[in-house]
């Protein structure tokens, strides 16, 4: 039975504008799990705000053709009230935090629908320990961290209950232990029989659960398919631009390979097949293509420290975000922050230029004390793009965004700097928008128009908080080859990121953040190897990881390790093939 049907749908942001949804006709069963897939731009987010009714309902300077009907009901002649049917979590969980406290946040939907205070408390126990909140119920909201934000919007529309559930890039800011919950609250309501929209480019974590994948380019739909058809077929998962697991990309490399497998998306799938079939080797050993720099780090000759900390403690109230953090970074080089969301990783990068200064303790960046030096004088030395790219907005052109930095500093844009950010806007395809509005660029243009801005006053240090949000596999593709030519230009480059697959061919040091402390330090491969830890702290490691490490290998970092280190060869595999 159809919930939603879509006839000849189209929208623009203003009269004569390009349309951003152009002709889109689509009907969704009750009850299917839905990916809606695209590169950055392509339109996805646009249409899932039609869906939820967000458009027109709030965004009312747009124009909108066609028809939608949700539960037989024509969305655009009803009043808001009617999308109680549709709950849709966002991008941007700052728009969805609506009161001081967590737990004003989780009522306020619902005192909206006009629910019993008694019903009310009852949603909002049963959905806080789904989804492992119960402790941040009496926090201010901002005071949580970005991933503690999101699991906060995800609860707030789950105890509303709506029968259709729309969810744009939802796990975007969540540790990999959120994004396990994220996941099993979804295979939860698909198995009530909720229908469900997942929007996004990384989708790996709910690949598994889709039922049907449809992909859109330039606010069309192009390719509309059957989920296992999809994952199956190499060339539609790349043309998507989405992030497939690591187990889906081991098949398709194993398949080119020669094995004959049946298509697996998760990593339950991949191991039991693998296994089964005598595919592993006894004995494996690591065997890698190239060597990687972050494997010999400790070899080289002890640099100076570009980064110095000593007992740093930081405290929000009453609340502990830091204590007793010590450690020593050297310049030249990637470093990767990860932990929980709540670790404290945010709040340690906001003492490197000054944003936040120690409640006990001392931080030294390129031998100055940001304590004691100006915001501006610190922001020659580091450059930051925070996780949310809405926060640094500020201009009303993408020319004027990307320039922003240089004229907080140096007051004025010289020829070079003009010229340099000329050449940024076109290398991160920014170029052709340099006169439009800032906010209304696809997440993943934000989050380049963010790095532009940072890279234009060539700072010796960069930051990038949760730099892969909102983008496709190319754009991630794109950024890991710069960062690497910013690292060989001598710049140093820090990455705060729960996208383990994507820091593990890149960073050289790891630094492991747990409720305030250092967990573990060292290389990628060292760090992954200690599982015990990630276990401790609620951490999966990446699936490929895993499967190299269930094999009696060291770490694995990426599939061509695992094939080399861990599966049988090519002699070895003529008898090893599945049917």
């Amino acid at each position: 039975m159809a919930i939603l049907e879509a006839k000849n749908l189209s929208y623009r942001f203003r009269p004569g504008s390009p349309r951003v949804i152009k002709n889109i006709s689509l009907t969704i069963n009750e009850g299917e799990v839905v990916g809606i897939f695209g590169r950055s731009g392509s339109g996805k987010s646009v249409f899932g705000y039609i869906l939820s009714g967000i458009i027109p309902n709030f965004y009312r300077n747009g124009i909108i053709e066609g028809e939608l009907k949700i539960a037989g009901n024509n969305a655009f002649q009803v009043k808001d009230a009617s999308n109680v049917l549709v709950g849709m979590v966002m991008q941007n969980p700052e728009t969805q935090l609506f009161g001081f406290r967590v737990e004003d946040t989780l009522a306020f939907g619902m005192e909206n629908l006009g629910l019993p205070r008694e019903e009310m408390g009852k949603r909002i126990e049963r959905v806080s320990k789904q989804l492992q909140i119960e402790h941040l119920l009496n926090r201010f909201t901002g005071e949580l961290s970005g991933g503690q934000k999101q699991l906060c919007c995800l609860a707030s529309i789950l105890a509303m209950e709506p029968k259709v559930l729309v969810l744009d890039e939802p796990v975007s800011a969540l540790d990999p232990g959120g994004v396990l919950l994220i996941q099993e609250a979804v295979a939860r309501l698909k198995r009530e029989g909720r229908t469900i929209i997942v929007i996004g480019n990384n989708v790996g974590w709910v690949a598994p659960l889709l039922d049907r994948v449809i992909v859109m380019n330039q606010g069309e739909i192009i390719l509309d398919n059957q989920a296992n058809n999809f994952f199956a077929d190499k060339n539609k998962v790349i043309a998507s631009g989405i992030t497939t697991t690591q187990v889906n990309e081991l098949y398709h490399t194993l398949v080119e390979n020669g094995y004959r497998l049946p298509v697996f998306i998760s990593y339950a799938e991949a191991k039991r097949y693998l296994w089964e079939k005598n595919l592993i080797r006894k004995n494996p050993t690591l065997r890698t293509r190239s060597v990687n720099y972050n494997d010999a780090i400790k070899e080289s000759p002890k640099a100076p420290s570009l980064i110095s900390i000593r007992e740093l403690s930081f405290m929000y109230g009453r609340f502990k975000a830091l204590e007793g953090i010590n450690v020593d970074l050297q310049g030249g080089r990637i470093i990767g922050l990860i932990g929980q969301n709540g670790s404290g990783k945010s709040t340690l990068l906001k003492h490197l230029n000054g944003l936040l200064k120690p409640t006990r303790g001392t931080i030294e960046v390129n031998g100055k004390r940001p304590d004691q030096e100006t915001i501006a004088t610190m922001a020659k030395i580091i450059g930051f793009v925070f996780q949310n790219p809405d926060q640094m907005l500020f201009e009303e052109t993408v020319y004027d965004e990307a320039t922003f930095g240089i004229r907080a500093i140096y007051r004025q844009v010289s020829p070079e700097q003009k010229e340099t950010v000329e050449k940024l806007l076109a290398e991160f395809g920014l170029l052709e928008y340099r006169e439009e509005l800032p906010v209304n660029l696809s997440a993943g243009q934000k989050r380049w128009l963010m790095i532009a801005s940072a890279v234009a006053v060539n700072p010796a240090i960069l930051v990038l908080d949760e730099p892969t949000n909102g983008m496709d596999r190319f754009d991630k593709e794109k950024l890991a080859m710069l960062i690497k030519e910013w690292k060989n230009a001598g710049r140093t480059i820090i990455i705060v990121s729960h996208d383990l697959p994507f820091l593990a061919d890149l960073v050289d040091t790891v630094l492991l953040l747990d409720k305030g402390r250092v967990k573990a330090c060292g290389t990628i491969r060292e760090i992954f190897s200690q599982r015990e830890i990630f276990a401790e702290i609620n951490i999966p490691l990446p699936e490929i990881t895993m499967l190299g490490l269930e094999a009696g290998a060291p770490a694995t970092l990426n599939v061509d390790e695992f094939i080399d280190s861990c599966l049988t060869n090519a002699t070895e595999r003529e008898e090893k093939v599945c049917s």
